[in-house]
C-alpha cells in the first residue's frame, strides 16, 4: 500500500473514530441520569448559622440569615455555581418568614432538603403567603431540615410540641430518608464553620455578603486539598466537565466498584425500622386522623418515573400506620432538578409546593 494510500486510510478511521465518538455523546444524553456525584459538590454555609439543640440534634439558629453556597467544581475546569440562596428562620430556627402563635391550632410540616427547599429560595415561604391572604384556618410550621430523617423530625417535632399546639402533621419524603438517623454537628464541623477557615471539610463559613470571588478561591483551595492538582485529575476532571458521556461512564464504574461501600441490606433494614418506628411515635401522638405523607421522587426516580422498590415499600408501610387516603405522591421529571446537583430546581419545587398546598386545603376540612 503507498503512503498516500495508508494516510487516507488513517485519516477515514480517525473520522469515522470521532463520528462514533460524537454519536455516543450525543446519546448519551437521553440515558437516565441516576447518578449524583458528591465528591465535586463543595457547600458553603453563613457562620453561626447552625447549632445543636441540647447536643441531640440540629436546628438552623434562630433569627438569623442564612446564605446557602452550592458549587459543582471539576479538576482543571472553573466552578459551576447552581444554588446561592439567602433565607431568614423565626424565633424557633425555622425556616419559615412568620412567627408561630403558643395557641393557635398548628399543621407541622416535615422533611428533609426537600422540603427546605435547598439550593432555591424556600417554597414554603410561597406557601406560608399564600395561606395567611386566604386565612388559613391553621397556622404552619416548617419543619425541612436538609440530611435530616424521620428520628431526627420526631425528637424536633416532639421537643416543640410541649409548648405548641400541634394538631395534625403532613410528612413530605423521599426513601433515602429511611436511612439516616438523628444528626448534630461535631465540634470541628460547627468551628469549621464559623471560623472559615477550614478548607478540607464538607462545609465551609462565609459571611452573609462574602463575593463569589473569595468563594470560589476558597472552592479551588478545597479542590486541592480533596483531589490533588496532578495532572492526570485534571484531565479527567476536564473530560467530566465537558463530556456526559465521560461522567455517564465514570460514574458508572464508581458506582459498581463503591457497592461494597453502601449500606449493606441487613443496615438497610434496621435503619428503615427505626425510622418507621419514629413515625409511629409521631402518628401516636396526633392521631392517625391526622397525619398525611407526601411521596417525592429523587431524580433517579424522576428519570425512570417510577419509584423504586424501596421507596414502594416505605409507602406501603406508612400507609399501614393510617387510614386509607393518607400517602399521596409527586413524580417529578428530569428537567425538574439541577444539571449538577440532585436537588430540585424551581419547577420542582413548584410542582412540591402546588401539591403540599392541595393536601394542606384537606386537611382543614
Amino acid at each position: 500500500m503507498s503512503v498516500g494510500k495508508t494516510t487516507k486510510a488513517i485519516f477515514e478511521i480517525c473520522v469515522v473514530v470521532l463520528v462514533c465518538l460524537a454519536l455516543i455523546e450525543v446519546f448519551s444524553y437521553f440515558f437516565p441520569k441516576i447518578f449524583y456525584e458528591f465528591e465535586y459538590r463543595y457547600l458553603s454555609c453563613s457562620r453561626n448559622s447552625l447549632h445543636n439543640i441540647d447536643d441531640k440534634y440540629w436546628s438552623y439558629t434562630p433569627n438569623t440569615q442564612v446564605r446557602s453556597v452550592t458549587i459543582y467544581k471539576y479538576p482543571g475546569t472553573k466552578p459551576i455555581i447552581e444554588g446561592d440562596v439567602l433565607f431568614k428562620t423565626n424565633s424557633l430556627g425555622l425556616v419559615q418568614q412568620y412567627e408561630v402563635d403558643k395557641d393557635k391550632p398548628t399543621i407541622a410540616i416535615l422533611g428533609d432538603s426537600f422540603t427546605e427547599g435547598q439550593l432555591c429560595d424556600p417554597w414554603f415561604f410561597q406557601l406560608e403567603d399564600e395561606f395567611r391572604k386566604n386565612n388559613f384556618r391553621y397556622q404552619l410550621m416548617n419543619f425541612g431540615l436538609m440530611s435530616t430523617g424521620p428520628q431526627h423530625w420526631e425528637l424536633f417535632l416532639a421537643d416543640t410540641a410541649k409548648d405548641y399546639t400541634i394538631s395534625k402533621v403532613l410528612i413530605i419524603f423521599i426513601q433515602n430518608d429511611f436511612e439516616r438517623g438523628v444528626s448534630s454537628w461535631d465540634q470541628h464541623q460547627l468551628d469549621c464553620i464559623n471560623t472559615g477557615v477550614c478548607t478540607d471539610d464538607y462545609w465551609y463559613g462565609i459571611d452573609v455578603s462574602t463575593s463569589h470571588d473569595d468563594i470560589i478561591a476558597a472552592t479551588d483551595a478545597r479542590e486541592r486539598g480533596r483531589h490533588g492538582g496532578s495532572l492526570t485529575t485534571k484531565i479527567d476532571g476536564f473530560l467530566r466537565r465537558w463530556l456526559h458521556s465521560y461522567r455517564y461512564l465514570r460514574a458508572t464504574i464508581k458506582s459498581i466498584s463503591d457497592a461494597s461501600a453502601f449500606m449493606d441490606e441487613s443496615a438497610y433494614k434496621s435503619a428503615v425500622i427505626k425510622n418507621l418506628d419514629a413515625i409511629r411515635k409521631v402518628v401516636s401522638e396526633v392521631g392517625k386522623q391526622n397525619v398525611e405523607f407526601l411521596a417525592v421522587s429523587t431524580r433517579p426516580e424522576a428519570e425512570r418515573q417510577e419509584f423504586e422498590e424501596r421507596t414502594k415499600s416505605i409507602m406501603r408501610e406508612l400507609s399501614s400506620m393510617t387510614s386509607s387516603g393518607q400517602m399521596h405522591s409527586v413524580m417529578l421529571h428530569s428537567h425538574d432538578f439541577f444539571e449538577y446537583d440532585g436537588h430540585p430546581n424551581a419547577s420542582g419545587y413548584e410542582k412540591i409546593k402546588n401539591k403540599t398546598a392541595a393536601i394542606l386545603t384537606e386537611m382543614s376540612r
